[in-house]
């Protein structure tokens, strides 16, 4: 891949250190900023690849930015960082940017993440991973929605109302889902669709100490951490 525009909205120095030394060894360049107010002052002047956000900074959360990211026309792909999350809270996030990756993270992950998340078809608004899950697993356009609703923080009750149907329908279409992605409730659904978006195929993997090899999603041997040098 070519060489990345990465703007990084950190405000632990030290992690951005490291970033610093990792990206450079990349060949990327890197732009930096420890707020909000002046990441949009950044992206006013300048076009990125990927912007690498921490969800709280010391004047916003990474939600205030988010929304006016995905609405750009030719907008950067976009990375939300957190060491505090739950699983549930990043899929909520995940409609809105590329991927959503805990602290601390693999190097070889981080990379990859990135990668993926890099706009290489400019002007053209990118699908939400969640988008991409469905696309993988064949879900039907009323699948989709619901699955898309789901990851947004709506609960059966509300689906139903925003897609104007009965209950028993929207049961129909999870059983649905659960078929073509082979999980077999809502909870194991949400979290094969956050190890798509962390560079997974969605299923889950068996882990080394069981016997069969390393989930690809599963940060490894290589954290990057605000202590690496």
């Amino acid at each position: 891949m070519a060489a990345l525009d990465v703007l990084v909205v950190e405000d632990n120095s030290s992690l951005v250190r490291s970033y610093e030394r990792l990206f450079g060894l990349w060949g990327w360049k890197l732009d930096t900023c420890d707020t909000l107010a002046r990441a949009k002052r950044r992206l006013s002047r300048s076009h990125y690849d990927v912007v690498l956000l921490d969800i709280k900074l010391p004047d916003g959360q990474a939600t205030d930015l988010l929304g006016p990211l995905r609405r750009q026309r030719a907008r950067p792909g976009v990375v939300v960082m957190s060491a505090h999350y739950e699983a549930e809270h990043a899929l909520v996030l995940m409609g809105q940017c590329d991927a959503f990756l805990p602290k601390p993270v693999a190097v070889d992950t981080l990379r990859k993440v990135i990668e993926r998340a890099a706009v290489s078809d400019r002007g053209r608004m990118r699908p939400s991973p969640a988008e991409s899950f469905a696309l993988h697993h064949g879900l039907s356009d009323r699948e989709t929605e619901v699955l898309l609703s789901a990851t947004q923080g709506h609960d059966d009750e509300r689906i139903c109302k925003l897609l104007d149907v009965q209950s028993g329908t929207v049961r129909t279409y999870w059983k649905r889902i659960f078929k073509k992605t082979g999980e077999h409730n809502q909870r194991n659904v949400m979290g094969a669709v956050l190890r798509f978006a962390l560079g997974g195929s969605g299923r889950r993997g068996r882990r080394r100490d069981e016997g069969g090899e390393d989930d690809p999603t599963d940060p490894s041997s290589t954290p990057v951490t605000s202590r690496d040098p």
